[in-house]
């Protein structure tokens, strides 16, 4: 009876104690001190040029960066739904995110506005191939088109309704979409139709690009890379020597490719014949990677973990500092305004 009475004491000071500090806490201002400059999830990352990069992800998180990453800038969030994928052109650009969000900048993310994307499924992917004229890809099949900026989105018929979650056109005509169960769809019209390729995989596939008509990759779980030489016709198995999910894929031309997976980024010289590990284990889970050039990349993941390199990933220089990223087991205030 005592060890019971003790149990009921113990917890009814805990539940006074946490809702002192949750009262004093709320409405008061909270700032990240550790990691910094964020910890949320980082989603998606874009160059705008060598010098201007965004990030965004979780809780609608948004970074830039205004000397090629070597600082960060938090920005007040647009949206508290999550951030999924971006793409910069320039000044302009849009970012696709849950509950059918869609953000559009045109000058370079000075402003983010909100546009009507008629959905409220979750958007995964965003594609464009210039100012005016993108594609995104999100839950349930779903695929919406602009031509005119973003000011209005019509939807697609993308011929599944798997979760589709990368996107890639090279030209107003020939895209690609994956998703969810191997999932690829193929268009030679601009979205109008959409038909199935044979992967040859049952595994989520979470990303393509392409470097031209014919010549193309895909990833996804199990360490799952993808490659076809003939647009899509057929897809043959590369030998990653991972073995989890690659969510940040990205190549330069036919030959020179990176992936993130787990904590490590690999490369290719040769097409994905060979994947070669780099010299370094990262503190992350890569999500994104992209480059501005033949020499200057960024990649972001987990826990806001942003990595540059000015050497085509000869090196990477890490651009979040932290103590460590336990658990949190108890909280304290000095007072009112301090927690």
């Amino acid at each position: 009876m005592e060890l019971i009475r003790s149990v009921l004491r113990l917890a009814i000071v805990s539940f006074l104690v946490l809702w002192f500090v949750c009262d004093t806490a709320v409405g008061q201002g909270w700032e990240w001190q550790n990691p910094l400059p964020q910890g949320n999830d980082l989603n998606a990352v874009a160059f705008a040029d060598l010098n201007h990069i965004w990030a965004v992800g979780s809780g609608g998180v948004m970074l830039s960066s205004e000397d090629g990453g070597a600082s960060w800038m938090i920005h007040a969030p647009v949206t508290s739904s999550h951030l999924n994928d971006m793409v910069l052109i320039g000044n302009y650009g849009w970012i696709a995110g849950a509950s059918g969000t869609i953000l559009r900048t045109t000058d370079n993310g000075l402003h983010w506005l909100t546009q009507t994307s008629g959905i409220e499924n979750n958007l995964n992917g965003i594609a464009a191939i210039d100012h005016n004229q993108a594609w995104a890809v999100g839950e349930q099949g779903v695929v919406l088109h602009t031509t005119d900026g973003g000011a209005d989105w019509s939807a697609q018929s993308s011929g599944t309704n798997h979760w589709l979650n990368g996107v890639c056109f090279i030209d107003a005509l020939q895209g690609w979409a994956v998703g969810d169960s191997g999932k690829i769809q193929r268009t030679t019209d601009g979205g109008a139709v959409w038909t199935a390729q044979v992967s040859g995989t049952a595994v989520t596939l979470f990303c393509v690009t392409f470097v031209n008509n014919d010549t193309g990759w895909a990833s996804g779980r199990n360490g799952t890379v993808l490659n076809t030489t003939d647009g899509g016709l057929s897809w043959t198995p590369q030998a990653s020597g991972a073995a989890y999910a690659i969510e940040a894929l990205v190549f330069l031309d036919a030959n020179r490719g990176w992936f993130g997976c787990n904590s490590y980024i690999r490369y290719t010289t040769n097409g994905g014949a060979t994947w070669q590990e780099q010299t370094f284990l990262i503190s992350t889970y890569p999500t994104d990677i992209v480059f501005a050039d033949a020499e200057h990349a960024c990649f972001v993941g987990w826990t806001g973990a942003i990595y540059t390199t000015a050497d085509a990933g000869g090196t990477w220089t890490e651009h979040r500092t932290y103590n460590s990223l336990g658990n949190f087991y108890d909280v304290a205030h000095a007072d009112e305004q301090n927690v």
